[in-house]
Order: structure tokens, then sequence, then C-alpha cells
């Protein structure tokens, strides 16, 4: 049956597009591309979005949290390479091999491990080595003391005839921010991990495609851009403006719809939601929406807008698990079956990712996240 418009995601295709070329604006001619599908690509359906951006470019890559969404992907039909950006138990190799999916290893006891089973079973596993260059949370640390240590490591891992070397990377940890002292820090990471790499390639070591840049640092260090770059929130549009420090615009592709299903006058004194959250101080008119937070966690955590008629409509008497309500004193002419926008335009007003990360009580690249399972999705 057609889907019943309680609570729904609209998922711009267009955008996504918009997206995409804006990154490949950015990059240079022989520059590849990973899109980072993690959490069913932002809850905007990785299956449809890894279609949509594979018919743009025959060349990009995917990457994921873990191989469950590997495996999802490939169980849709998706046949680029895929890279498992986490932990996968050494014990689930064959499946790796099995689904062709690209693991990444995070330490140098954990090649180890992958290598025992590979062995075992004679497999052999793609992978990309991950270095950590002073992010400090996984990858082989390859610098100052750790750094003679760490190339015999990688060296050992390159030579196992059991992996296939198709990539080195790095995770730099202040793209986000633009103080000087931020800056130079990512600049430190960068020349650690070219430091670190160079050496290796001059000993005709083969590392694959070396890539550092994250969304973030796409738009804030092209310079950077190596072989590859990995884009999430560039890619969906979610990357807050105070990030983009170049300013380049990026359009978000989701907006979040629900209805009106009861309008009621309300009188001063009169309460509104659970333990009395909400009392007027004087008369006005309220509205009821189809929406709550089973469909967007978190939702109502903080002070929140909605859209309806063009105008912004303060949620009041806090949100219950499906509903919530809102004051429409001033929103005009509304019915039962009316649109509220919870997230995104509506003609000449909107609530952007600031205003929703605000309700959410969240940051703004979060936003996505918190979107449930339960608002069907549809792409426009």
């Amino acid at each position: 049956m057609d889907f019943i418009k309680r609570a729904w995601v609209e998922i711009s295709i267009e955008n996504l597009k918009h997206n995409f070329y804006r990154i490949k604006g950015l990059l240079g001619k022989n520059v590849k591309v990973m899109a980072v599908l993690k959490a069913n690509g932002y809850n905007c359906g990785d299956v449809r979005i890894a279609q949509e951006l594979a018919a743009l470019d025959q060349q990009i890559q995917f990457a994921v949290s873990n191989v469950e969404e590997a495996v999802h992907l490939r169980s849709g039909g998706i046949e680029n390479p895929i890279l498992i950006l986490g932990y996968t138990p050494p014990e689930y190799a064959h499946l790796l091999v099995q689904y062709d999916l690209t693991q990444t290893l995070v330490s140098y006891e954990y090649a180890l491990e992958f290598e025992e089973a590979l062995r075992k079973a004679e497999q052999k596993l793609k992978i990309h080595i991950k270095l950590d260059t002073g992010m400090g949370r996984i990858g082989i640390r390859c610098y100052d003391g750790y750094f003679y240590e760490a190339t015999d490591k990688v060296k050992k891992i390159c030579t196992c005839t059991h992996f296939q070397v198709t990539g080195c990377y790095t995770h730099i940890a202040t793209f986000y921010e633009n103080d000087e002292d931020s800056v130079n820090y990512a600049r430190l990471q960068f020349q650690r991990f070219k430091k670190f790499t160079e050496t290796l390639l001059l000993e005709n070591i083969v590392l694959g495609i070396l890539h550092c840049l994250n969304s973030a640092g796409t738009v804030n260090m092209p310079e950077m851009q190596l072989d590859m770059v990995r884009v999430g929130t560039l890619i969906y549009g979610a990357l807050p403006q105070i990030n983009n420090h170049n300013d380049i615009v990026f359009r978000p592709i989701v907006t979040i719809k629900c209805r009106v299903a009861k309008i009621s006058d309300v009188k001063e004194g009169d309460f509104i939601g659970y333990s009395r959250a909400f009392c007027a101080d004087k008369e006005l008119k309220a509205a009821v929406l189809t929406i709550g937070y089973s469909d967007i966690l978190r939702l109502g955590s903080g002070k929140g807008f909605v859209l309806i008629n063009d105008v912004a409509c303060p949620v009041i008497g806090g949100v219950c698990m499906d509903q919530m309500v809102v004051d429409i004193s001033g929103a005009g002419e509304v019915k039962t079956g009316d649109i509220a926008v919870i997230l995104g335009q509506y003609h000449n007003n909107e609530i952007d990712f600031a205003a929703m990360a605000e309700f959410l009580q969240c940051g703004e690249e979060e936003v996505y996240c918190h979107i449930t399972y339960r608002p069907t999705k549809i792409y426009v």
C-alpha cells in the first residue's frame, strides 16, 4: 500500500547530486571519493544513497562502520569497494573474504590475529592500514619514538601473504577548528603521515590508496587530498556552517514532515502535557502533531519550533513518544491534515540544522543520527 503520511522523511536526490558535484569540484583530477554510509547512510537509506552515488561515479568507494553494514550493502547489489572503518572480530575473516570487503587493521596485534585466521582458512583479505598520527584513538602509532617500531610492523603486514594492502590512512583530529593552534596540529598530523608513508614507499612497500581528509578537511584543507577523500556529512549536506571555513554551499538532503491531528482552543490557565509541563498565560490555539521522540530521538530536549503555513510555531508542553503540541496562534487558518515541517524548508522559512540541534540538544552533525527507523523514507 501507499505509505501513510503520519511522519515521514523526504530525501532529496537533487541535493545529493549537488553535494557530490560540489565535492568533485574541490578535488584534483585523479582524486577518488569514498562516501561514508555508516548508520544506514546517516539514516537516509544506505543502499539507495550508494546506488545514486555509484550512478554518478563508477569509481566511487564506500565506507561503513562494521561488517553488518557492509554485508547489507552487498546484499542490496552494491559492487563498489567497501571499507570497514571499525573493528571486526578476526573469526569473521571468512565473511569479509566471501563478500569482497576491505578491513581496516587497527593495530599490529589485531593484524596478527587476522593473519592466523586467514592462514588456517588459506584465504587472502583486502586491508587498509590505519595509522595513528595524533588522534589517539585507533591505528598504529607511527610518530616520534614509535616511528621505527611502526615501520617494522607495517612492513611485516605489507609482506604478509594473507593480506592484500589496498590503502593506508589516518584520521586528523582538528579539521573542524579554525584557530591557529588547531590548524597547526592538523598540519603536524599530515606531516607525520607523509613522512611515515614516504619512508615506506622509498623502500618499495606497497601501501595502496593514501587518504586522510574527512568532510571538514575536504573543504578546509584541500591541499591534503592525497589519493582519496572520505566524505560523510558533506554528502548529506550536514556539515555545520561553523566548521565550513571556506563557506562552500552544500544542501541538506533531508526534510522531516508530519501532520496536524487535532486543533483546540486553549484558555488562560490550561495545562498541556505530562506533569503539567505547560501552563497557558493567555488564550491561544494549539495543534497536536503526529510525531514524537520515537520518530526522532531526543526530540523536545530543548526549545523547538516547527513550520506550519510558513510560520514558526513554538512547541509547548513537551514532546511525547508519538505526538507533540505546538502553538499555532500566529499561523493563520490551520486544519487537521495540514503538513508541519520539523526540519527543512517550507516556502520562505526554514528549520535549519542549527535550530534542530538546539531542539535535540545535540551537535548539528548529530541530527541525522537521531532519525529512527520509524518515519517512512521517501526519495524525491
